[in-house]
């Protein structure tokens, strides 16, 4: 009798180690999705899904959803390193919520290329990107989200690298913050329009850089709200209500930026913004002062 349960068991642990194992295998580094494509299917470029959501679970940590042709493909909350591709004009077209939620293992590396991102706006978040080492945007365009186009807030050590990007009819297009330790944010050639309370945000714990972008249209271009630094080089900052303003301990820098007809091109507030002689000035109602006793600041 002994010996029949014990053998109960071992062959119990064998099935649950084969089912494992098999699931695990059924993921693939390289999946698809497709406008005529089902959910049921393995995600396969012959047996492509329908949405993003569906075909997460059949891609493997590390690799890539790739789509097959023009297509909306779902709101997606991704928890784990993977790349999504879409050169073939593929987006997002969101209801309630948020576009695309990143919420990954802290050694985790997200990639977001060639996407469109677009809510109903009732939507809250574009790309809400609440955990992981590091967000990639590339060639994505995101718009019309009642909160903000792109949020970094977590609670600890965060990387956003995003280029090529288009923020548009969003409150905020880009908000950064973390609770602990620092949220870093390189953006290079991102354009930033209509967006009625900040163009980019920086918040408390944040270290932003911007560097040949657009802010245009918005009520703060860039707006710091907590005690952070930010880096503003060779940008055109143009029809703001205030280009750049700073707050109580947050330093910003500015160089080889041209500033023209904003409502207030600088405002210190109670921050500080250092500036160097080769930012140029236009058509602002009022050009304003920066407070930094040193010219040559560099982040």
């Amino acid at each position: 009798m002994k010996r029949m349960r014990y053998s109960f068991v071992s062959l119990t642990v064998l099935f649950l180690a084969l089912t494992f194992s098999s699931v695990a295998s059924a993921q693939a580094t390289r999946t698809w999705v497709s406008g005529v494509g089902d959910d049921v299917n393995p995600c396969s470029r012959t047996a492509p899904c329908k949405t993003f959501a569906g075909a997460i679970s059949k891609t493997a940590v590390g690799g890539e959803i790739d789509c097959l042709d023009p297509g909306g493909f779902g709101q997606v909350t991704i928890t784990k390193a993977m790349t999504l591709d879409c050169p073939v004009s593929g987006g997002i077209l969101a209801g309630p919520g948020s576009g695309v939620v990143v919420n990954a293992p802290a050694t985790d590396v997200v990639t977001l290329r060639n996407l469109t991102i677009v809510g109903n706006g009732g939507g809250g978040v574009g790309v809400n990107f609440i955990a992981g080492k590091m967000l990639h945007l590339e060639n994505v365009t995101i718009a019309n989200f009642s909160t903000s186009c792109v949020a970094v807030a977590g609670a600890t050590f965060m990387q956003l690298r995003a280029h090529d990007v288009r923020a548009t009819n969003c409150p905020i297009g880009f908000t950064v913050t973390t609770s602990t330790g620092t949220a870093f944010a390189n953006l290079s050639n991102v354009v930033v329009s209509n967006a009625s309370t900040s163009a980019i945000q920086a918040g408390t714990n944040a270290s932003v850089l911007v560097r040949d972008s657009t802010m245009s249209f918005s009520g703060i271009a860039f707006n710091q709200t907590g005690v952070s630094s930010g880096n503003l080089n060779n940008c055109q900052v143009t029809n703001n209500a205030t280009a750049v303003q700073s707050s109580a301990g947050a330093a910003v820098g500015l160089f080889g930026n041209t500033f023209i007809s904003n409502s207030t091109a600088l405002n210190p507030n109670s921050g500080t913004i250092y500036t160097d002689a080769n930012n140029e000035f236009a058509g602002n109602t009022a050009n304003g002062v920066a407070n930094g006793g040193n010219p040559g600041f560099k982040m």
